[in-house]
């Protein structure tokens, strides 16, 4: 799935940075003694890596799109695809139902990055009232098995023990 709006950006951002960066190199090759201006080899690295990541954004023009093979070629891979997606590879819902199965990469890096600064806040604000709660459950749940320790008696898988 592309977006056109987000085609267009990056389609503009990567004209606008190429040509100031062709600009740069083109001076740098002329003169070297531009490279000792302060920051130019940092605008140089910065607009390349724009241009490597806008031009990430741009879909091939002559590629065809056919949801439903790319959804069969998913299903090789992973052996499950849920009855209502049959028929309906193109419609953003499934899009939506697949993002929610297996999230971007950057996403996850994302996600693992700021857990250690949000995970105190969530404690403090969100969890505190309900600290009672938890101690309560782990001193009801919890069992010694010999040679293991303290574990939970749902991990027991004792319906018996775990149902009470």
């Amino acid at each position: 799935f592309t977006s056109p709006l987000l085609t267009i950006i990056a389609k503009n951002m990567a004209f606008f940075s190429g040509s100031i960066l062709a600009v740069l190199i083109l001076l740098t090759v002329y003169d070297e003694d531009v490279l000792t201006v302060q920051h130019i080899l940092t605008a140089i690295t910065i607009l390349g890596i724009l241009v490597t990541v806008a031009r990430s954004f741009i879909p091939d023009e002559h590629m065809v799109w056919c949801p439903e093979q790319l959804l069969q070629c998913v299903l090789a891979h992973i052996h499950y695809i849920p009855d209502h997606w049959q028929g309906h590879a193109h419609k953003s819902e499934t899009r939506d139902e697949m993002a929610q199965l297996f999230q971007y990469k950057a996403v996850f890096i994302l996600e693992e990055l700021l857990s250690p600064i949000i995970t105190p806040f969530i404690l403090i604000f969100s969890l505190r009232h309900k600290s009672l709660e938890i101690v309560d459950f782990f001193r009801n749940f919890s069992v010694e098995v010999v040679g293991v320790g303290d574990i939970c008696s749902f991990a027991q898988m004792d319906r018996s023990e775990s149902t009470r």
